[in-house]
């Protein structure tokens, strides 16, 4: 009876990251918004040359550093921005998945597995504004999971002081990402 309920659970589990593959395939592809072309333009005027606080004033251009750098790595293998939308969405894709799997391994040491994959199948699928794509507020959660993450790591273990280095340095990056949250210094 045990081992048939491990292998539903397993089952489920595997049915549901197929299914949070499958939603993150689909949004490459149909889930773009006006804030996603705002990303772009504002990347697209510091590759070309246009500097931050002297030519540029838009509220986010702090959290565009990195669609600056995959903008920049793009134009290495592609003489023209063409098609550039969809390779911003998929990169948004690929750099959630290290962060959901530094996310498990952590949870996996302090709660039940399957709510471990329930928590980190929730983020994988459901992102702010409904898109893949790498903006200031996927990268806002996306730093912020990573910083709370090896902050707990250092809590646990606090002769790594690597694991304090690495929350300070993702917390820098959450505060570049969407400015207000210089209050999650304060706290």
């Amino acid at each position: 009876m045990r081992l048939r309920l491990q292998k539903n659970r397993n089952c489920l589990l595997y049915f549901l990251w197929i299914g949070a593959v499958l939603v993150n395939l689909k949004s490459i592809f149909t889930d773009f918004g006006i804030d996603n072309g705002y990303a772009i333009a504002t990347s697209y005027r510091h590759i070309s040359g246009d500097h931050m606080f002297l030519e540029m004033w838009e509220p986010h251009q702090t959290s565009a550093f990195l669609v600056d750098i995959l903008m920049i790595i793009y134009r290495i293998f592609v003489p023209s921005l063409t098609g550039v939308a969809i390779y911003l969405q998929v990169m948004g894709v690929l750099l959630w998945i290290p962060i959901i799997i530094i996310l498990y391994r952590e949870l996996s040491k302090h709660i039940d597995t399957v709510i471990a994959h329930m928590i980190c199948i929730l983020l994988f699928v459901f992102r702010a504004k409904q898109t893949v794509f790498p903006e200031f507020s996927n990268m806002q959660i996306g730093f912020s999971v990573l910083f709370f993450v090896f902050l707990i790591k250092y809590i646990f273990d606090q002769r790594r002081i690597r694991y304090l280095i690495l929350s300070a340095v993702f917390m820098c990056l959450e505060i570049l990402s969407y400015p207000t949250c210089i209050i999650v210094f304060f706290a």
